[in-house]
């Protein structure tokens, strides 16, 4: 369709997948307030399940959306907290 954006690619998804499985390896912890985020959980299932963030708002940012360099490990409750919605 014409002017439609893609969200999403398989690069974009392969990327996401290596950078869960690096955070799980080294018990990365929430880059929002610090603690320990739970990788046995599945993704976005719960409050402390991992979530991807991107560090600067795809929403403000889209052309980064898809850079692994801005990827960061969250809990998903952190992400989709109003505190962060506001950021820059």
């Amino acid at each position: 369709m014409p002017g439609r954006t893609r969200k999403t690619s398989r690069q974009f998804e392969k990327d996401k997948a290596a950078f869960f499985t690096q955070c799980k390896a080294q018990h990365a912890v929430c880059w929002l307030c610090g603690m320990p985020i739970d990788y046995s959980a599945v993704k976005n299932t719960t409050d402390d399940s991992f979530n991807l963030d991107h560090m600067f708002p795809v929403s403000k940012h889209p052309e980064l959306q898809f850079d692994p360099a801005g990827f960061k490990p969250s809990h998903t409750s952190c992400n989709l907290s109003l505190i962060h919605i506001s950021e820059p």
